[in-house]
């Protein structure tokens, strides 16, 4: 079964991504590919560390093509087209000796599998407990192993000591029911409830690490969730998959929602997607999410957020859209108003990610919208006349990419 490990990162994210390819390449086996983009590259100044190393191939892009246009780019390549199976690895994540082994025989016996991934779990939790396990041997010049062939699979779940607890977890996924999760009226009354310190609609979580029931589940023994969306820092998918749904979308560039849209779009196509503990994968090693802290760089993150969650709407929520949307802003600002004093920018960049994702609708689909949207009409009914009458682009939704 030849396999294609994909990693993407940019020029800052590198030290991480060093690591990453490190706790890879002594996995690699005939057949198999590590496929690595510099996103965004300004120079050649990597290419020493990574070109010749053998089982890998390296490239180089001026521009950031983004994590869906970068993923893409790489899914294209002969060697992942030709490939049985496809790993999609975060820059800032590490695995265990076994990962890739375990994932291929999960994987390989879960015939209607579309999109599985492993219990991802926080680094920053938990690096004090991988000290004081006697982990962390390796250096820093990279591309090196960070921990070493002792670190498997059974040692991370000696460390965790078959309980999972909600700080110690990154991701196991979203509830099954996805649209329950990401679009309902339900999902507002959640968030007014957990403004109110409420206990969740019925006991629902959307994500699953919130879920006692669920977080047991994982914790002792083999098991596995059948989930909605799996995390796209440790995504696994049968090459074939692409053939049936098409590439990530590139809507969501620079990033976010593209794991959710591609994980959505395998369960309409008659798929399952799982989230297994036959193995773990730890995430966050470089901390640049939790460094992102001035108001620039939260303003930013929170228009981005919204920006994504807005095409993911219009996409999936069909005549329900803007109504959700709409739902989301309200219960954002319920939320906010209460709890924090930087309320009134939370809101506005959140307004600011709608409109810049209507735009970039707008401009996909017609220049009749944009035209709406730039000159003041209404843009919520030509969206409504759109529905109305939908394109193949919307009633199916497009997976284009950036030549």
């Amino acid at each position: 079964m030849n396999r294609s490990i994909l990693v993407v990162f940019l020029p800052e994210e590198e030290p991480a991504a060093a690591w990453a390819v490190g706790s890879l390449l002594p996995q690699i086996e005939d057949g198999d590919t590590l496929l690595l983009l510099h996103n965004g590259a300004k120079d050649r100044s990597f290419a020493e560390k990574y070109a010749r190393l053998p089982g890998v191939r390296f490239f180089e892009q001026c521009d950031n093509l983004g994590v869906a246009g970068g993923r893409n780019f790489l899914l294209r390549q002969p060697e992942c087209r030709e490939s049985d199976l496809v790993f999609l690895v975060d820059s800032d994540a590490i695995v265990p000796c076994d990962y890739l082994r375990k994932m291929t025989e999960f994987i390989d016996a879960t015939p209607d599998a579309g999109v599985v991934g492993p219990v991802a779990l926080s680094f920053p939790y938990l690096r004090q407990k991988l000290r004081g396990a006697g982990f962390f041997p390796g250096g820093t010049g990279g591309p090196v192993s960070l921990f070493g062939d002792e670190f498997d699979t059974a040692a991370i779940r000696s460390l965790i000591a078959g309980n999972l607890y909600e700080d110690a977890v990154d991701h196991i996924g979203t509830a099954p029911e996805w649209r329950r999760a990401y679009l309902s009226q339900e999902l507002f009354l959640e968030t007014v409830e957990t403004m109110c310190h409420a206990p969740a609609v019925e006991g629902f979580h959307g994500s699953l690490k919130n879920d006692a029931q669920s977080l047991a589940r994982l914790s002792d023994g083999a098991g596995h969730l059948e989930v909605g969306n799996v995390a796209g820092c440790c995504q696994v998918f049968r090459r074939s998959l692409i053939d049936e749904i098409g590439y990530l979308c590139d809507l969501y560039n620079p990033y976010g929602f593209e794991d959710v849209d591609f994980s959505i779009r395998a369960i309409t196509h008659g798929k399952r997607n799982y989230t297994t503990n036959a193995t773990y994968l730890l995430h966050r090693t470089d901390l640049r999410h939790a460094t992102r802290t001035l108001p620039q760089q939260r303003f930013r993150n929170r228009c981005n957020d919204s920006r994504v969650r807005t095409i993911f709407e219009f996409r999936w929520a069909r005549t329900d859209f803007p109504a959700v949307t709409v739902r989301r802003l309200i219960g954002r600002y319920l939320v906010e108003s209460g709890k924090s004093n930087d309320a009134r920018e939370n809101i506005l960049a959140a307004l600011f990610g709608v409109r810049r994702a209507l735009l970039q609708i707008a401009a996909y689909e017609g220049p009749g919208l944009s035209a709406a949207i730039r000159q003041g009409g209404d843009p919520f009914a030509a969206f409504e006349r759109l529905l109305e009458e939908p394109s193949a682009k919307v009633a199916e939704p497009s997976t284009r990419v950036a030549a």
